[in-house]
């Protein structure tokens, strides 16, 4: 997402707002890739990059465990 700002910080800030904001509520995290930052006279244009993530809670690993735990046998 590109978004401007008199400072370099601001229109960084602003651009990584807008594009969190845009992540759909399909997903719970974004992990972030990249910033360029262009000047321009009185101002700067900054372009994040992210990428949506979907964190899971359980691993499918943890359920199977927890669905069909090991038997142990004792004499």
């Amino acid at each position: 997402m590109r978004r401007s700002g008199l400072m370099r910080e601001d229109a960084a800030h602003r651009a990584v707002a807008h594009a969190l904001n845009g992540v759909t509520s399909r997903f719970n995290a974004a992990e972030f890739d990249s910033v360029r930052d262009t000047k321009f006279p009185g101002f700067h244009i900054a372009n994040v990059t992210l990428q949506p993530r979907q964190i899971q809670q359980h691993t499918s690993m943890e359920i199977a465990c927890e669905v069909h735990p090991l038997e142990v046998i004792t004499r």
